[in-house]
């Protein structure tokens, strides 16, 4: 396949919940997308100097998934900040509230990155996302990455990336299903 798929653990010494996931179509700069924002999280020193974020993906509102949010986003700005419905009203709530108590990072630059998905989503030309239920907490959601290389190689590539997961319903919320619609070729696993 043309496309190279690649990932870096972000913060290894503290709570290994963040991916950061490169895709690089044959034809095409890569993309750079952070999945979770957990403690000393920045992207920036994986990546080359010129390279940028293009999106951030948050499983789900738990503190050690988004602690370094606040200072991703400062430094990347503009790029969205892909989560579930029900995640992102949790999210709102938060940093309305933390503004007052903690320093979680610009609120408004957050919540202004918020892009709530709930179906298939394209991202670029190669790339789908589309988010399933985790279980876990009100909200958490696992992403389906579909990466299409169908022009060189007529192949199509799906990688699931998940933060904390449970495979029983949770708050309401339906867990993680164990058989998916689709054929997953590999899994990245962001469990603390």
């Amino acid at each position: 396949m043309c496309v190279q798929i690649s990932f870096h653990h972000t913060n290894p010494a503290a709570g290994h919940e963040s991916t950061l996931l490169k895709i690089h179509p044959h034809d095409s700069d890569p993309c750079w997308y952070l999945i979770d924002a957990g403690e000393s999280v920045t992207p920036a020193a994986f990546m080359g100097a010129e390279e940028t974020l293009d999106g951030v993906f948050l499983t789900h509102a738990h503190s050690d998934h988004y602690e370094s949010l606040g200072s991703v986003l400062s430094a990347a700005t503009d790029t969205p900040l892909f989560t579930s419905p029900g995640t992102a009203a949790i999210i709102e709530q938060v940093y309305a509230e933390a503004d007052t108590h903690r320093d979680l990072g610009n609120a408004e630059e957050i919540t202004t990155s918020l892009t709530p998905v709930d179906s298939w989503t394209s991202l670029t030309d190669e790339v789908d996302i589309l988010p399933i239920p985790a279980g876990h907490t009100l909200g958490a959601a696992a992403f389906l990455f579909r990466i299409d290389d169908l022009s060189r190689n007529n192949e199509t590539v799906t990688l699931l990336a998940t933060g904390d997961f449970t495979t029983r319903p949770c708050a309401g919320y339906p867990g993680l299903e164990t058989a998916l619609p689709v054929d997953i070729d590999a899994v990245l696993l962001n469990v603390a």
